[in-house]
């Protein structure tokens, strides 16, 4: 009888062992890189800029908080699809990542355009209006096809730089004649990185090269990943649903995630 009772002991110790090691709750904290992109996300903004906030506010619903790291964008890209990290914001989604990422519901739109000196008499309707072109382009920019097949096709000249920082000082200096660059992030560097005589030699044009749906890409090398995924976006929802969203977003059209602390 002793001899069955500790056997079955040792049986229930094994399966509540095993079953905890595979159902474990994913960690209190994820540790999320990202690139500098203010207003959307700084680390010198408030609240880590707008849509950092939201992202933060998502996870503290589930009592899960947020490490946010700064690495240029690729490093960023490549930290999650390597599984070092457990996420990075702001990607479109597109059938290549999906062999390394989960992606996330919408946590921001966006929208492209282009930018370019005053006095560069630049219009644009479709893409053949490129034609001859010098285009400043980042390691990140992935638009939409259309722009990257042409771009293949040699009707305009791409410079990768590293930075949209670096873009804008080649657009003053006539390096490059466009710089495509989504609007509020366009604006916001120019605000905090360029001189009020700099910021008036530069416009931009209204027609937008893309809207984008920007989400959460969360790294297939990282165990329990798919509960984070699940509660971010149960997270997302509910601040939909209640209004704070909303609430959020009419702050960021008011300026107040564009000063820095």
């Amino acid at each position: 009888m002793e001899r069955l009772k500790s056997a079955i002991a040792a049986f229930l110790v094994l399966f509540f062992f095993t079953f905890y090691s595979v159902a474990a709750p994913p960690p209190k904290t994820i540790r999320i890189t990202a690139g500098e992109w203010p207003p959307y996300i700084s680390e010198k903004l408030p609240h880590k800029g707008f849509a950092a906030h939201i992202i933060t506010e998502a996870f503290l619903l589930n009592d899960i908080s947020v490490e946010f790291e700064y690495f240029p964008w690729k490093r960023s890209f490549d930290q999650v699809k390597a599984g070092r990290r457990e996420a990075t914001p702001f990607w479109r989604k597109t059938k290549e990542r999906e062999e390394f990422f989960y992606f996330s519901d919408v946590v921001i739109e966006t929208g492209v355009v282009f930018f370019h000196k005053t006095d560069f008499p630049f219009s644009w309707e479709k893409i053949e209006d490129l034609k001859g072109l010098s285009v400043g382009v980042t390691d990140s920019f992935n638009p939409q096809d259309e722009f990257t097949q042409a771009s293949k096709n040699g009707l305009f000249h791409t410079q990768v730089a590293e930075s949209e920082i670096i873009n804008i000082r080649k657009l003053l200096n006539n390096r490059i004649n466009i710089l495509p660059i989504e609007k509020r992030v366009g604006q916001a560097l120019l605000i905090s990185n360029f001189s009020p005589q700099q910021r008036q030699q530069i416009t931009f044009h209204k027609k937008s090269l893309t809207t984008n749906q920007s989400r959460m890409l969360f790294s297939k090398k990282t165990p329990n990943i798919l509960e984070m995924l699940k509660l971010f976006n149960q997270g997302l929802a509910q601040l939909k649903q209640t209004g704070r969203y909303q609430s959020i977003v009419n702050d960021f059209i008011a300026g107040r995630y564009d000063t820095t602390q």
